[in-house]
């Protein structure tokens, strides 16, 4: 392989590995922000860095409730009150 061409890979190669990093570090901050205790404490609140990391406008966290059965909305980001109180 040229020499041209193995700095192109490698950068390339350094470049996903900083951008894996990075979702890393995001997806530690997500995973401590809804935390059970946090979201109870909390409601219709989740951190904007996994919508961020996703490439999203709006992103919610539904939780099964004590019976298994129905889904409910615990956190959310980007969305009104109006989606918080009535999600369906």
């Amino acid at each position: 392989m040229p020499v041209r061409a193995k700095v192109i890979h490698n950068t390339w190669l350094y470049q996903q590995l900083r951008l894996k990093a990075q979702l890393f570090e995001t997806l530690a901050r997500v995973g401590q922000t809804i935390n059970p205790p946090l979201i109870s404490t909390t409601p219709c609140r989740s951190s904007p860095e996994a919508c961020r990391m996703m490439q999203a406008k709006m992103c919610s966290l539904l939780m099964l409730d004590e019976s298994g059965e129905w889904l409910d909305l615990r956190a959310s980001y980007g969305a009104g009150e109006a989606t918080c109180k009535n999600p369906a």
